[in-house]
């Protein structure tokens, strides 16, 4: 049975797949720009956060329009200015391949186990380069902690002729 991070890596990656097309369909066209003009308002991105949550796990998650930067702190008294089709595209695709690796690393590393006590040191040295790499960017990265996924099981006692209790 695969582990929890491995379904998350699973569905994360079919996100990544279906992505382009998900987000033409929540786009609008700019009128007089051509077919290849879309746009994406926060309406139809908040529409994505069926499908994607930002935050950690067991938290309420962040809006998705507030952890995109070309929505957040956004006016709610006055509408958003659409997003071209492609920024969002661009900024979610990174948004999940940070996330993807994220999950790989700790699979990784639940896969490696426990370092021995002569081993230690060296992966002292190793968590603190990478952390120094990492720093930078560790103000602004958002992980996707999951896909939301709804599913309501019953049992077949709960069947009663044609309806559900």
């Amino acid at each position: 049975m695969p582990s929890q991070a491995d379904e998350e890596a699973h569905q994360l990656s079919y996100l990544q797949k279906h992505l382009a097309n998900i987000i033409s369909l929540l786009s609008e066209p700019v009128e007089g720009e051509g077919e290849q003009s879309l746009v994406l308002t926060m309406e139809g991105f908040e529409h994505l956060g069926f499908l994607i949550q930002f935050g950690d796990k067991g938290s309420e998650g962040i809006p998705l329009s507030q952890a995109a930067p070309f929505f957040a702190n956004s006016d709610p008294d006055m509408p958003a200015v659409p997003v071209p089709a492609s920024q969002a595209l661009d900024w979610l695709l990174e948004n999940i391949a940070s996330s993807l690796e994220h999950i790989t690393d700790k699979i990784s590393a639940k896969e490696n186990g426990p370092q021995g006590g002569s081993d230690q040191d060296v992966a002292m040295a190793d968590a603190s380069s990478s952390s120094v790499r990492a720093s930078p960017n560790a103000r602004n990265c958002c992980f996707i902690e999951g896909v939301s996924k709804s599913s309501y099981v019953k049992q077949a006692s709960d069947l009663k002729h044609s309806s559900v209790k």
